[in-house]
């Protein structure tokens, strides 16, 4: 099935295809973990170390821009993976390899943390 496609439409749509369904995963896996950062700060009564006002208002802004940037940090780590799909189409070869590196070098520095 898979040669009868590539045959039929070529590589290039089929890894226009596969990078399509990673930022669909890359989106739903973000807003997952958002939903999880934010219902645990809010069901652990961790919002209360980030409580810098009085108003219960400001922590709430403080959980949602905590929950906003975990999903930014979470959507970016699909972002080297797209691009090595789409490596043979629309990027250099040289850039493909530099983007891999820095994602090995991004997951050594999230591990030691």
């Amino acid at each position: 099935m898979n040669e009868m496609f590539v045959s039929f439409f070529g590589s290039g749509i089929w890894a226009v295809i596969k990078a399509v369904l990673l930022l669909l995963l890359a989106f739903i896996t973000a807003a997952v973990v958002k939903s999880f950062v934010v219902k645990l700060f809010t069901k652990t009564k961790l919002s209360a170390l980030l409580k810098q006002s009085d108003s219960a208002d400001g922590t709430e802004k403080s959980v949602d821009f905590i929950g906003k940037l975990v999903h930014l940090l979470v959507f970016l780590l699909f972002v080297p993976g797209i691009f090595l799909i789409l490596s043979p189409i629309y990027w250099p070869h040289w850039l493909s390899l530099s983007l891999a590196s820095w994602l090995q070098n991004f997951r050594e520095i999230l591990w030691k943390v």
